[in-house]
């Protein structure tokens, strides 16, 4: 037989453990009763579970797409038969001094960035010596397997700056996919 004081202690203990439960399955999954409720993290928690299930699926390339270096590349179709392309994420930042490996990964088809000068932060040109891939690269070209994948290494000596490429994907329907401004490469 339970005396009174045990069983106040084991209803506060079964109220809050029903507490901490609720709490982590609004604050974590963030459905309750088959509806999403948006949080502040929403889109955060939303992009690392797409990563999760692409790593899933990246064929023999062998690339960890939940790695923060992977730049996947999407194309995604339109009404009006023009293709968006998005990169996540749309700009990749890196510390000046650093030298990452940065890996690009598209499912939709082989695909090319170009290093495309445009204007250091004082507002000199940049040239083409300017690409800040080490080799002087600029150009990262993906191959024909399925997901198309391209690595390049940042130069330690780039200078501050934001470094545009343009994009090309092949599209397996014979049609391309491109943008001539992004996806850029900033050093911080």
């Amino acid at each position: 037989m339970l005396s009174n004081r045990t069983k106040q202690v084991l209803g506060c203990g079964i109220v809050m453990v029903a507490a901490v439960l609720g709490w982590t399955c609004v604050g974590h999954r963030k459905e309750m009763g088959g509806v999403a409720v948006a949080s502040h993290s929403s889109f955060r928690d939303e992009q690392k579970d797409m990563r999760k299930r692409l790593t899933q699926q990246n064929g023999t390339s062998g690339v960890n797409v939940e790695d923060e270096n992977v730049i996947v590349i999407g194309v995604l179709p339109t009404s009006y038969g023009r293709a968006n392309l998005t990169r996540i994420p749309s700009e990749m930042h890196v510390t000046q001094g650093n030298s990452p490996k940065l890996t690009w990964i598209c499912w939709e088809g082989p695909f090319t960035l170009t290093f495309r000068p445009g204007r250091f932060p004082d507002g000199g040109p940049q040239t083409l010596r300017d690409t800040p891939l080490e080799g002087m690269q600029i150009g990262v070209a993906g191959g024909n397997a399925l997901p198309s994948v391209a690595s390049a290494t940042v130069r330690s000596d780039a200078g501050v700056g934001r470094y545009e490429f343009t994009i090309h994907v092949a599209l397996d329907d014979g049609g391309s996919a491109d943008d001539n401004q992004c996806p850029p490469i900033i050093i911080d």
